[in-house]
């Protein structure tokens, strides 16, 4: 994964957590991009370590670290 995939994915992470909880189909996004980002297992063990906690948009989540495009 790039630097700025992993960013993307921890937003994502954060955006789960939004309601307190994150759910099952969430978990299945969070773990389809680290397919489709090809995540070596190191990548994937820190985003699954990262997303057992709650997490929120700019205090956990680099989102200022990604292009505006990805931002939107």
């Amino acid at each position: 994964m790039t630097p700025n995939e992993k960013s993307i994915v921890k937003a994502l992470v954060a955006v789960a957590w939004a309601d307190g909880t994150v759910e099952r189909p969430e978990e299945g996004i969070i773990e389809g991009l680290l397919w489709a980002f090809g995540a070596s297992d190191d990548d994937e063990k820190e985003i699954r370590e990262f997303a057992t906690e709650k997490r929120t948009v700019g205090a956990d989540a680099p989102v200022a670290d990604l292009v505006q495009g990805d931002r939107e």
